[in-house]
């Protein structure tokens, strides 16, 4: 891990991602999976619970590893789900209808599953009490997004709060990062944007000339194609205690 003692004196302002930064949420995926479909199985509904879950996964990754099918998914989730399971379904000969069953009642698990990281409350509450100005910037629909920002009671944490929804573009878009500087009233070289997102929260914020904070709680490594490197990298968001 790339670690340095403190964040560097010019620095202002951070900007947090949420989700598997400050929020698992990926993270909870195949967990919630596995409650899903051993329920659904224990049920009666399918013979066996390991190929079924597999097909899941092995759907879901297909579906969301396509840059356009995740644009568009993230603007609502549960449709993407219908969908994603609709095809999984099919290739194990289940019915649609089962699958829009399946799809609303994981949707609801997954959302009770979701949790915030440890130390993640103390790092924000940290780095509000240094003085510097916080941003929470995440992809995806309006209401998933702020029903965990409410739930979670994040907005007291934050001067702005920019959500892809609600601005009608997102990260790693250009005018997504102009937004955040103009928002912050601070240039990129004196704002760090911190997450989890290898192309969002380091590829493209470097262009501009952000401080980057990796979170690679998956422990991936960099990425061999990389171009951009981020400054700083962690496995855990309360690691960041160290830097401040």
């Amino acid at each position: 891990m790339n670690k340095s003692p403190k964040i560097p004196s010019v620095i202002r302002a951070f900007a947090f991602d949420m989700d598997d930064t400050l929020i698992a949420f990926d993270a909870v995926t195949q967990k919630s999976w596995e409650q899903m479909v051993n329920k659904f199985c224990l049920e009666g509904n399918f013979p066996d619970p390991k190929v079924l879950l597999k097909t899941i996964l092995e759907t879901s990754s297909w579906y969301w590893n396509d840059e356009v099918r995740h644009r568009e998914g993230r603007k609502d989730l549960l449709k993407a789900r219908k969908d994603m399971v609709t095809i999984a379904f099919q290739k194990v000969g289940l019915s649609q209808e089962k699958a829009i069953k399946i799809a609303v009642e994981y949707s609801e698990l997954r959302d009770k599953n979701v949790f915030v990281y440890d130390g993640a409350y103390e790092v924000l509450e940290k780095a509000k009490k240094s003085g510097f100005k916080l941003a929470l910037i995440t992809n995806g629909q309006s209401s998933d997004q702020r029903k965990k920002i409410e739930r979670f009671n994040l907005e007291p944490y934050f001067d702005h709060i920019m959500v892809e929804g609600e601005l009608g573009y997102g990260k790693p878009e250009k005018k997504f990062y102009i937004e955040l500087m103009q928002r912050l009233n601070e240039p990129a070289e004196k704002t760090v944007i911190i997450g989890d997102n290898y192309e969002w929260e380091v590829a493209a914020p470097k262009t501009f000339g952000f401080f980057s904070i990796w979170h690679d709680w998956k422990k991936r490594g960099i990425p061999g194609s990389a171009t951009q490197f981020p400054d700083i990298i962690i496995e855990n968001i309360h690691q960041l205690k160290d830097y401040f």
